[in-house]
């Protein structure tokens, strides 16, 4: 569609009852994108019906190049009085990726087939916010894709109860007192958090140090890979309670051996952590707080996914990050 000026555009927006911004002098529709932004719907409202083009070049030197091609899709013409800015989207390829996934079909049997190290390495650091289809895609079967998906809720809902009869265990088993249960627990807390640092550091991101094997590649990829391809899938978020008991096994193991008689104690508050984590963790990429520190937690958060994986390993918290200088530095407003 061809408008005459930006104020046709605006008037078309208002009267189609849609939600537009400039790049260029390319019109975008961004009523439905808003809604997977990353920085949450609230932090592109601001910007609707304004030229927003120095802000697509910043997110186009990060690893976004998927959500750009997304953005071609959703213009809906151009202002044609305009003679010193030229289009820009028509330029953008779908064919310039260095993979070749198909996202309307299921994923994993794609990347254990298709994709060598390099290209999967690729594949999951460009993210993508799925519109049609609204959610990513592990299965072509139905009942097999049902297994994938895992509510928020589910974590408080098992995991709280296993803490309790933790502690339960610690009073009756071990003969704990309430003071040194409760003591026992804050450790364990403080004690996930280390746990949560060195998880999503040495095994969620071993990146580089992956193996040439399609079977290792596609359970890196179920383990977080599939994260950081579709950040803002709501049910591929937290851990389902399959790994989370995986998970477990591997703690208690590890506490009983080095704890003895205080162990129930440091696994409840462990999980307690835990609980607080996936929560978190689901909270930050899909509600935006305007201040304190849970607005700096998601935006740390949003830029270990779309500007350096690398970095900022910490998600409930920051401060192992510190500790081993990996703090993720927020240079884009020097």
């Amino acid at each position: 569609m061809e408008f005459e000026s930006v104020t046709h555009a605006l008037h078309y927006a208002k009267g189609s009852k849609i939600d537009i911004v400039f790049i260029n002098n390319d019109v975008i529709n961004i009523t439905e994108f808003k809604h997977t932004h990353p920085g949450g719907e609230e932090s592109i409202n601001e910007y609707i019906g304004q030229d927003v083009t120095e802000m697509y070049y910043k997110i186009s030197s990060h690893r976004t190049m998927t959500a750009i091609k997304e953005l071609k899709h959703f213009k809906i013409g151009f202002v044609k009085t305009d003679e010193n800015k030229q289009p820009i989207l028509n330029d953008i390829q779908d064919t310039d990726s260095p993979y070749s996934i198909d996202l309307r079909k299921g994923t994993i049997w794609q990347v254990f087939t298709k994709l060598n190290k390099e290209q999967y390495l690729a594949f999951i650091h460009d993210p993508k916010h799925m519109i049609d289809p609204p959610d990513a895609i592990m299965f072509d079967t139905p009942f097999l894709e049902l297994f994938t998906k895992t509510p928020w809720y589910v974590i408080p809902l098992v995991w709280i109860p296993y803490a309790i009869y933790r502690m339960y265990n610690a009073y009756t088993i071990c003969h704990n007192t309430i003071p040194q249960i409760m003591i026992c627990v804050i450790i364990g807390i403080f004690l996930w958090s280390l746990l949560e640092y060195m998880l999503h550091r040495f095994i969620f991101h071993i990146d580089e140090d992956l193996p040439e094997n399609s079977y290792v590649l596609t359970l890196h990829y179920l383990l977080h890979g599939i994260h950081h391809t579709f950040p803002m899938d709501r049910y591929r978020l937290v851990l389902p309670p399959i790994l989370g008991i995986i998970l477990e096994l591997m703690v208690r193991y590890l506490y009983l051996s080095l704890f003895d008689e205080f162990a129930y104690g440091f696994i409840a508050g462990t999980f307690l952590g835990y609980v607080g984590y996936d929560l978190t963790h689901y909270f930050i990429h899909h509600i935006t707080r305007k201040s304190g520190y849970y607005k700096f937690l998601k935006r740390y958060h949003v830029l270990h996914h779309y500007k350096n994986p690398l970095l900022g390993f910490g998600v409930s918290q920051h401060f192992w990050d510190k500790v081993f200088g990996t703090v993720l530095i927020d240079d884009s407003k020097k």
